[in-house]
Parts: C-alpha cells; structure tokens; sequence
C-alpha cells in the first residue's frame, strides 16, 4: 500500500510543500524537545547542587551542638534554613540515626528517617529529598536531611513549553515560505521541460534546442534532452544522405549497373556507364526487357533463372548483346531490392570480354611452355608445395636419376634425396621460410645430393622457383649432375690446402702487401708474431700501423728501395696489438704486376726478440759482474811455504776496500799483514801461525786489524792448505771476510741482553719462559723467590712438579699445554700457590705463546703479580659490605616508620586546614549569592580579598602536599618518549589560555629511562611558568630542546619572558621562594623546588639562567640508559 497515498494526486508543487513543512515539523519538533529537555535537566542539576551546598552549611552550624548534645541550638542552626524559598523540611539526626531536631519545630515526626539509606540527592513525587552527613575531624556526627518543592522547576518548565510553541509557529511559517521557493526551483525545469515536448510532438521540428538554466541534475536532464533531439536529427539527416549517396553510386558507378522488375523483366533503370558501354539511350531502355539484352540460346534459361534466384544473391557468365550487335561476355553479380514500391533486382555487370582472350592466349603459352619443359637438356621437376609430391617431370630428370616417367609422377620428391635431406625437407616450418624467400627473390640456386633408382649417390645444382597452376603453389627445380665439376673443385682445394698447410705452418712470418702498403695476407705465425689470435684481423690493416714513431724515417727510406725493386734483409721493430715491440729479422722482396709496376711487397718475417733479450742480458750480466766485484768486501790471498816458511804472499785485488792498502804493497813491504794485526790479538795470530806453516788444519781466526787510515776493523780469517802431489804442504790459500758490522751488531744485541735480564731480574712480577715440555727456560729473580729457590740454577729445566703440590701443578702444566697447542693466550688468571710457611700467595696470571724468528712455537712466556695483599683487602671489603647492608636495612626500617608518621601528619593537616577553609569559602560564597546587593562596594572587595586569599592558602596546601609526596613516592621507571610527554603537557596549556597567541617550538627529544609521571610535574612546571611569565609579550616564544653529552642529556626551557636578577637564581629552587610578587604573577613558590626534588631523585642537575626583561632558561639534565 502506498504511504503517500495522500499526496500521490498532488501537482508536483504541492508534493515538494507538503513534504519540506513535514520534514521540517518533525526535525524542529525533535530539536526542540531535545533542548527543552536537556534545559530542564540542567535547571533541576543547578537546584540539587544548591540544596546540597545549603546542607553542607547548615551541617557545619550544627557540628557544635552534636558534639555537644544541645538541642536548642540544633534548632537555632536549622532555623537558618528559613532564608531558603523552596524548602519545606529540615531534619537533623545523630550518628545512631535519631532524630534530634526538626524544621519548622512544629512539624509533626514522620518516617523521614527511612531515607537515611538513600543516595545523597532524590527527586521523588515532585519534591527534592537531600542527604548531607555532618563530618568532623573525619568522624560522623550525623546526617541533616531536607525536603524542597519543585515549584521553581514547574515554573521554567511552563517557561520552556511557551516558548517551544512560539519557536515552532515561526519555524513552521519561514518552513513553508522556503518550500514555495524550493518547489519554484526544482518543479519549473519538469514543468518547462513538458511544454517543449509538446511543441516538439506537433510541429516534428527536432532542432530546436531547450535552454539549460541550471547547474544541477536538471540542468543535466535538459541537456540528455537536447542530446536525444541531435541523434534524431542526425538520424533523419543521415537517412536522407544514405537515399542520396546510394543514388549517386547507382548513376556514377564506372561499372555498368539496371535494375530490372521481377516477374515482368522490364528494364526499370540503368546507369550512365551502362548508356556509355552499350550504346542504348535511356529512352529505348525504358522499352526493353532484360532478356531483349541476350542472344537467341541465353533468352529463355535468364528467364527461367530470373524465378530461381529470388532471395538470394547471384554471380554468373552470359553473353550480352551491344546495340551494335557486338557480343560481350559479362559477369553479372545481382541481389534483391525494393525499387519504387516493387520487388526487383540491381545487378552489376563486368565486362569480362577481353580476360577471356587473354585466357586463351595463357592457353597457348602453355602450349610453348611444355615444348620447352619436355625438349629442355636440364632435368626438371615440378613439385607440389604442400604435399611434396611430383607433379611433373621431363624426359632428362628421367635420365639422370634412372627412373621412368611413370615412376615418377606421384611419388614424393624425398624419393630422390638422403635421409638427412629429407628431413630438411619435411619440415613445415622450414619449407613456409623457404617458399617467402623465394617470393621476394624470385629464384634461388643451391647445391644438394640426389639419389638414382640404383641407390648411388651424386651431386646436383638446382635451380628453384614458385609456379601458380590452377589455384595451386608449385615449385619448379632445373637440376644439374656437377659431379665432374666437383672433382674438378676438389683438386683445385687440395692443391689449395697443401699450399694452406705450408704457407700457416711456416716458422717464418709471411707479411703480403698490395701497392697501397695495407695487408693483403698473412699467415698464422705473422698474427702469433704480432700478438692476433686470428690472421683474418691483420687483412686490410695498413703497415704503418706496426711501425714506431722513431722508426718511420728508416721505414719510408726502405719502402722506396721496394718501389725501385731492391731486396734486402734488415732488422725491424714491430708494434703487437698489446703495444709493447717484437723485434723481428725481415727479408723484403717487391711484388711486380703483369706490367713489370710496382703492386706491393712480400716479406718473410723472423721473430728475432729472444735473441735480442739474450743480448740485453748478456750486457746486463757482464755489468752486475763488474758491479759485483767492486762491491764485494771479501778477498783472497795465497801464501807460499818452503821448508815450512812463508817465502811469498799474493792478495788479491780486493783487499784495498777491506785494509786500505794495494796489493802491491804487500809484496813490497815485508810483514805488512803480521803488523796490520791488532796488538791484543797479535799473540792469537802468531799462536796458529807455526802449526799453519806445519801443515796442520786450524779453525778460522777472527781478530782485528787496523786499516791504513787507522780505523780498526774485525776479520775473519779462513785457511785452506795446498799439498802437492806427494801430499806435502807447500802453501795456503786464506779468505779474509771483514766481520766488522757483526761484531758491532754482536756487542749490541749482548749490551742488550744484558740490560733487559737486569729489567727482568728487577721486575716486582715473576717473570719465566717454559720450553715444549713445559720445563723453565728462564727465570727471574721474583720468580726464584716464589718457587722457594736460592738461584736460577735451581728452577732451570725443571716443571713445576718439582715445586708444588701435584694438584696445582696439573692445573699449571694443563694451562701451560693450552697455551702450546692452540697458540691462543691465557690472560689474567688468578690463582694461588703456597708459599714456604704454607700460607697462600695469589698470582694474577698471564701465559702467552713464544715464537722463533721463523715463527716457529718454541714454548711460552709466564707472567705472575702477586695480588696477595689486594686479595686480602676484598675479603676485608666484602665483610664491611655486610656489615654495611645491616645497617642500611635497619635504616630502612626507621625511615620507612618516619615516612609513614610524616604521611600521616600529611593528611592530618591537610584535612585540618582544609576545614576551617572550606567552611569560610562556603559563608563567602553565600554572602555573594544572597546579601551581594547588600553590601557596599568596600565590603564586596573584602569578600573578593577573602576568597581569593581562600583559594590561594588552598593551593599552598596543595603544592605542600605534592611536594611532600615527591620525596616519598615509589618510583616507576621505563622508557618514556619526551615528545609525548611535552605535546601533552602542551595540549593542557593551550586549552586553558586559548586568547593567548604563544609560538612552541619543540625540537626531537629522546626516550629516557625515567618515572614517567614525574617527568609530565616536571614539565608541567617548567612550561606552565613559561606561560606565566610571557604574558606580558603579545607573543610568547617558548622553545625546547636537548643537548646530547657524553653521558647524559641536557634538556633546555627557554622563553622571551621578564626574566629574573642572576644573582637571585639559587633562590628560585628552593620552597617559597618567589622573585615575583602575587599582585605581578601569582604561585606559590613551590614548582620548582618539585623540579629540583623529582630530577635529583632522577640523579640529575637543575640550574637556569636569564637576564631581567630578556627571557629565561631552564636546564635539566638526565642520565642516559641508566637501566641498571
């Protein structure tokens, strides 16, 4: 059933009224209600509050006489409750819930009492039911109980309803005003848009066009209608055309076209084409029938196929007969038509005459063609493209491949080809590739192998093309036996390869160039010489490009002896394709043309490069020999015994550089040697001397001589006895070999030595080295006296077994072992060993792997400090840790008793302080609500002065409490992210000053270890007193940031505010402490003495800095990951 079934005959108009009035009385009506009924809530909320607040006064009036038990007092407090308009009871009771007075006094008792029970506030059959207990020193005194009426909330109530009814009537009125706009707007484009489709509908004139007035969904309306008018006016206009064109391609079609009518065959049109080929006028036509336009045999069957064709489309070949009565042949295509209101036909007519001559002569042409085919010496075959069989052949094909005609024709041209080729051939996909080619290059030419009836095989070049016979794609091969061809190409390739094999296989270099001097040839050993993988690289590559710029002068000048036909045989550097020279021996030869003129030139081309470097060598060797000799320091002499006396000395040339003097000076100064000898060392010299010259084997000899110039130097002497053939001595050869850099180097690796076994022996820690077999090697002086020894001597090739108890020392030798086999170090051990009395020494132990020069593991170093006395002060230190840990757990204890009495003080005055406060707060606030309009303007200031001094002791007592809590509060840490804390504390701020204009600047803070909410009181301090002392800057500029130290992060507060005297800053942490008076910037000087406490509890710092009217800065610091 329609729900509109009211308004579904309204006029569009009327529908858009009537539904914008209803919608709007429902959503008004709702509205209305809804406020109305949070008004009243609100109204009957504010009453409860005051009826409350009225009791709590009352109750405190009443504290005295419940305390005391004075009942006429108790009536005197209640009495107060006159002054209040809307109330009707008072109760008061005692703790034990009796009633102990009553408002008016003359009210009779009533069970009142039962709504003790109840909650505070209850609004019952119209009356308001309140319930306050009576407190003092947190103890309950009583309760007092009041019953109001509710004839202030009846009266708002009536006020509300009233105007709920005026409201509506006028919103109902401008409703209905805005609806017949409305309906203006949304019915006149329908009602428009429906007296054009009228106008449309009797005049038929689809172009005109309606107007489009709006931007909305009409106006989209408006334009799909304007669009449908365009498509059926193109439609219209495209009929038209299409009757036109169809008319024009009928008349100006080059081809001959009639049209004729079915069942009387009368001509009923023709076209100008028709008129022009035919030669009837228009005006005869009109008078024929279609079979008056064939011969006498064609007239009756196009008769009899006019009938047959109905419905269908019709191509077929007839003869036609000119005006002339010149016969054509023609090819007719016909189909249906509807042609002034008749059925008839259009037909198309080809004039086909002269392809039929041409038919013919293609007759003829075939004729000639197989003449050719069946007479041609070559053998031919004509092969189907797609099923590979023969479709013909000649005479000659029969010959050459053995088989008859028959045989042939039918078989598969596979017949005659090698597996291998077959295969190739079959190929579909191969063979489509193969006949495109042939389309785009008309024929190709390629040698094959076929195989005669007899199975031989022999090669063939063919000769392929495409042929189109009947519709059909052919391919028509010309084959020829080339086997004598072959064997003829085949010699001349042996011939040819021999010549290959000697020319590439060649030791020498073959180089060919034409008369333009670029590579013509090259063999494989030319391309190795020049560094090519492959000789085909060097073909065309002129021989400039081998040759260094230094050699060109020498290059041209042999060049133009080739020109004028000199040979000759010279050596050449070339350049490899790396870039670095060969030197090579070349013998060119000039190449002369038919002519007897220059046409290049042949060189035979020898790597010669070895021979060369061996040469270079050769000179560098006979130079590091001469080198050698004038740099060696060693020299040999030969000495001459007779008799067993020395009668001659020969030194040889080098003992100039190791004595200062020639060898000519020995044979002419006797004894030279004997007194270049060192004095101290001429006893030794002498001492081997006589059994030298008795032919006795001595050791070689080091002592010192001095050189001519005076210097001493060090030699080692090595003698080697002559005998003759009967084996007697005659003489002696000796080498003398200057030691002296040695003996340097010996006395000051022993100097050395020497110093580090005094450091080792005076090292405090005991110091040793172990073998392989973990027996000692060395030992220091501290470690001969652990190990309980006299001298070193003791400890020297003994394990330490022999030194402590068998326990400890297969814990040492099984470190000891460690350290051998893995080569990794034990560092700092400690461990003890006992000492002569039998009392523990303790070692700090570190054992390292020891090494040879060749890096070979020869054994360990061991180093011990006695930590004995350190050990000793640990245990001392362990035992006063426990000692100490009592005490701080009895500590504890009183401090957490204090804690708890210092809580408990807390709360005691808190609560104390805050009663005598609250109680003047609420006579404040009942002297400005019921006797404002009483008192003079001085006794309202006083009032004012009164509370504000009211709420400021309340928010003393508040920051006195917090600041006491922060030092007793457990703390909770975790990783607390600054930003979140900040852009809280910020969001706080800007709610409760929303008519300041404050710039924040925050910069990215880290996450810190720390209790999260003491953190947000710090901030919350530092910002909130930034704010306070910006106020008096149009705009505040608050910045915060961090700086990252070493250990710690420092945050920063800064701000453009009044600024503070720096000689007052230790002031600004401490409790009460103000720089600032009430009257300029209110507080109670106990923030930042919370900062202090709350970052010193975090291990922190606090401190700021500022200049008066430039702003201040704020700093605290933070340990980082102090997790622990």
């Amino acid at each position: 059933m329609n729900k509109f079934k009211l308004i579904e005959n309204f006029s569009i108009r009327n529908k858009i009224i009537a539904i914008v009035l209803f919608v709007s009385f429902i959503v008004m009506f709702a509205g209305l209600a809804f406020f109305a009924k949070w008004d009243y809530d609100r109204y009957k909320s504010e009453i409860q509050h005051n009826l409350i607040l009225d009791a709590k006064l009352v109750g405190d009036y009443c504290v005295v006489p419940l305390t005391f038990n004075d009942n006429q007092q108790a009536l005197l407090a209640l009495s107060r409750l006159k002054y209040l308009e809307s109330l009707d009871e008072g109760y008061l009771f005692d703790k034990d819930g009796i009633l102990f007075a009553l408002y008016p006094d003359s009210l009779q008792n009533n069970n009142f009492k039962d709504t003790l029970g109840s909650p505070t506030a209850l609004f019952i059959d119209d009356h308001f039911y309140i319930k306050e207990p009576i407190y003092f020193q947190g103890k309950i005194l009583g309760n007092i109980l009041i019953k109001a009426n509710s004839d202030m909330l009846k009266a708002k109530m009536e006020k509300i309803l009233l105007t709920m009814g005026i409201l509506l009537t006028v919103l109902l009125l401008i409703s209905y005003l805005l609806a017949v706009s409305i309906q203006k707007v949304i019915a006149g484009p329908i009602v428009l848009l429906k007296k054009h489709f009228k106008r449309i509908a009797i005049t038929n004139d689809y172009s005109t066009r309606v107007i489009r007035q709006y931007n909305d969904e009409t106006g989209d309306l408006f334009d799909g209608f304007n669009e449908l008018l365009g498509t059926i006016e193109k439609q219209n206009k495209d009929l038209s055309e299409s009757r036109e064109h169809y008319r024009l391609l009928f008349e100006q079609n080059p081809v001959p076209m009639l049209i004729y009518e079915l069942g009387s065959l009368n001509l009923k049109a023709v076209n100008d084409s028709f008129v022009d080929h035919y030669g009837y006028d228009k005006s005869e036509i009109t008078q024929m029938c279609l079979p008056d336009l064939y011969p006498e045999p064609e007239k009756k069957p196009i008769a009899e196929l006019t009938t047959k064709i109905i419905g269908r489309t019709y191509t077929g070949e007839w003869h036609h007969i000119k005006k002339d009565r010149t016969i054509i042949t023609i090819e007719a295509i016909s189909h249906g038509i509807l042609y002034e209101g008749r059925s008839s036909r259009v037909a198309v007519l080809y004039d086909i005459t002269e392809r039929k001559k041409a038919e013919e002569l293609t007759k003829e042409s075939m004729l000639k063609f197989r003449t050719l085919f069946e007479t041609n010496p070559e053998a031919i075959f004509i092969t189907d493209s797609e099923t590979l069989k023969i479709y013909d052949c000649n005479e000659a094909a029969c010959i050459m491949n053995g088989y008859t005609y028959q045989e042939l024709i039918g078989q598969s041209i596979n017949v005659l080809h090698p597996e291998e080729i077959a295969k190739v051939v079959e190929d579909h996909d191969g063979r489509h590739q193969f006949e495109e080619y042939l389309q785009n290059n008309k024929s190709v030419t390629q040698q094959s192998v076929h195989i005669r009836k007899n199975g031989t095989l022999f090669p063939i070049e063919t000769t392929m093309c495409l042929l189109r016979l009947g519709g059909r794609t052919y391919i028509m091969g010309i084959d020829r036996d080339i086997t004598e061809r072959m064997h003829s190409e085949e010699a001349l390739k042996q011939s040819e390869k021999k010549y290959r094999y000697i020319v590439d296989t060649a030791n020498e270099g073959i180089w060919m160039f034409d008369k333009e001097l670029n590579t013509s040839f090259a063999n494989a050993r030319m391309a190795e010489i020049l560094g090519y993988e492959n000789k085909e690289i060097l073909i065309g590559k002129p021989i400039i490009d081998f040759i260094f710029e230094e050699d060109l002068n020498d290059h041209s000048e042999r060049m133009e002896k080739r020109h004028n036909g000199i040979s000759e045989i010279f050596e050449r550097r070339f350049r490899c394709k790396d870039g670095h020279a060969v030197w090579t021996l070349v013998s060119g030869t000039t190449i002369f043309d038919e002519n007897n003129n220059f046409n290049g030139t042949l060189g035979l081309v020898t790597d010669i490069t070895e021979l060369k470097k061996s040469e270079q060598a050769l000179k560098q060797s006979e130079q590091r020999y001469k080198q050698l000799l004038e740099s060696i320091t060693d020299y040999t002499y030969s000495v001459q015994l007779k008799d067993g006396q020395p009668v001659s000395t020969v030194h040889s040339y080098g003992c100039v550089k190791v004595t200062g003097y020639f060898s000519e000076e020995y044979l002419t100064i006797p004894k030279l040697w004997l007194n270049m000898v060192h004095p101290d060392d001429q006893p030794l010299v002498e001492h081997y001397a006589d059994p030298l010259c008795e032919g006795k084997e001595i050791p070689p000899l080091e002592h010192r001589i001095i050189h001519k110039n005076g210097s001493v130097i060090w030699v080692r002497n090595t003698y080697v006895l002559k005998h003759d053939v009967n084996g007697k001595v005659i003489g002696y050869d000796g080498l003398i070999s200057d030691i002296t850099e040695r003996k340097v180097a010996e006395e000051k690796l022993r100097s050395e030595r020497s110093l580090l076994r005094i450091i080792i022996d005076n090292l405090p820690d005991a110091v040793y080295t172990k073998d392989t077999n973990c027996k000692k090697t060395l030992a220091n002086a501290a470690d001969v006296r652990l190990m309980g020894a006299k001298s070193e001597e003791e400890v020297l090739g003994k394990d330490d077994f022999s030194f402590h108890t068998k326990e400890l020392a297969e814990k040492f030798i099984a470190d000891d072992k460690s350290v051998i086999q893995s080569g990794k170090p034990i560092l700092y051990k400690e461990e003890f060993v006992f000492n002569e009395n039998g009392r523990k020494n303790w070692l700090l132990t570190s054992k390292l792997p020891l090494w040879d020069e060749r890096e070979q593991l020869i054994g360990l170093v061991g180093i011990g400090r006695d930590i004995t006395e350190r050990k000793l002060a640990e245990e001392e230190i362990r035992n006063l840790n426990i000692e100490l840990e009592d005490r701080v757990v009895k500590r504890t204890t009183q401090l957490e008793a204090a804690n708890k009495e210092l809580e408990a003080f807390s709360y005691s005055v808190s609560h104390d302080l805050r009663a005598p406060l609250r109680h003047a707060s609420g006579y404040v606030d009942l002297l400005v609500k019921r006797c404002k309009s009483d008192l003079s303007e001085k006794g309202q200031h006083y009032l004012s002065s009164i509370a504000d001094s009211v709420h400021q002791m309340g928010m003393l007592i508040d920051d006195l409490l917090q600041f006491s809590r922060t030092g007793r509060t457990e703390m909770h840490r975790y990783n607390s992210d600054m930003n979140d804390i900040v852009n809280e504390v910020i969001k706080s701020l800007n709610q409760d000053i929303p008519d300041r204009k404050i710039k924040w600047t925050v910069n990215k803070l880290p996450s810190v270890f720390c209790d999260r909410a003491m953190l947000k009181l710090v901030w919350t301090n530092l910002l909130s007193n930034s704010v306070k002392f910006t106020r008096t800057r149009e705009i505040g500029n608050i910045e915060i940031g961090v700086q990252e130290e070493e250990n710690e992060y420092k945050f920063i507060v800064r701000d453009n505010g009044v600024g503070f005297d720096m000689q007052y800053s230790q002031k600004l942490f401490g409790v009460f402490q103000r720089l600032h008076s009430m009257e300029e910037f209110e507080g109670t000087g106990i923030g930042l003495a919370n900062v202090r406490r709350i970052i010193l509890r975090h291990e922190g710092r606090t401190w700021a800095e500022a200049e008066l009217d430039k702003g201040a800065t704020f700093f605290f610091t933070l340990p980082k990951n102090n997790q622990e």
